[in-house]
């Protein structure tokens, strides 16, 4: 039996308060170490000598794989065992797979062609990208509180399967974030300014995550009830990634070695399960 099973939890007993006080702590470090990674990357993406640009491209097919696997392995299997009727744990999935693609369409709206690092030259196209910049520091701030409260709910269930939802949203926030951040500098921000606007965005996973937390710890079953929904959201953004790896491959060998980065990101998630 798993140690997260939240079967019957409507009728169990409210947790003690020393787990409350354990769940709110590793859940809020969890988060905020998933808001502070991508805002390190970004301090040293912006000086040309590093050489990490050539690696994240490489972890976009892990965390796909990553995402595929939590979704598959664990929360899907997880939310059913709660004993919920299937037909709505499946509608509650269909229902994070939509969400997430409205929020992620609000976020990605500024990644136009016309907008990279080697097209905007001129003026119009300058001004263009700074009228872009709140559509993209509200779709993001958006997509952090959803972060946090995937990242919350996830704790409130288990606390392996807390660690592995954020690392599975770490891998996927670093190319969205830095893409964003490349906005931003490219809009005439100063990187410091930069850092400061997408440290301000990253602060609603906090705020996700406390609304969760405060509500989780004291209303039974609500964090299995976002299991699902989590659920649909990293089908989304497995499918999204997969589509978008599979746009840039031009030529078949340059495509296996994403498939077996893909495939190792499933295997370690399957790998880190507890049964």
């Amino acid at each position: 039996m798993k140690s997260c099973s939240m079967a019957g939890a409507r009728d169990a007993p409210p947790p003690e308060p020393s787990h409350v006080v354990i769940t709110w702590s590793a859940s809020l470090t969890a988060v905020a170490l998933v808001s502070a990674i991508p805002l390190a990357v970004m301090l040293l993406v912006s000086w040309p000598a590093t050489g990490l640009q050539r690696v994240i491209p490489k972890l976009v097919p892990v965390a796909a794989g990553a995402l595929l696997g939590a979704a598959v392995f664990h929360l899907l299997p997880e939310a059913l065992s709660a004993g919920d009727n299937m037909a709505r744990v499946m509608a509650t999935l269909v229902l994070g797979m939509g969400v997430f693609y409205l929020v992620d369409r609000l976020a990605h709206r500024h990644e136009r062609p016309e907008f990279s690092a080697e097209r905007a030259t001129d003026a119009e196209a300058l001004r263009s990208a700074r009228g872009l910049v709140p559509l993209a520091m509200a779709g993001d701030a958006l997509h952090n509180v959803i972060d946090g409260m995937l990242i919350a709910a996830a704790f409130i269930n288990d606390a392996s399967l807390g660690l592995l939802t954020g690392a599975a949203i770490a891998l996927h926030e670093l190319p969205r974030e830095l893409g964003t951040f490349a906005l931003l500098v490219r809009s005439g921000m100063s990187v410091r300014r930069a850092l400061a606007f997408n440290a301000l965005t990253a602060a609603g996973a906090i705020a996700g995550a406390v609304a969760t937390l405060a509500l989780g710890t004291r209303v039974s079953g609500v964090g299995t009830a976002l299991i699902p929904f989590a659920a649909g959201n990293f089908l989304y953004l497995a499918a999204a990634i997969a589509m978008a790896e599979y746009r840039v491959t031009t030529h078949r060998g340059e495509g296996l070695p994403k498939v077996g980065l893909a495939l190792l990101g499933l295997l370690v998630t399957a790998a880190t399960l507890r049964h």
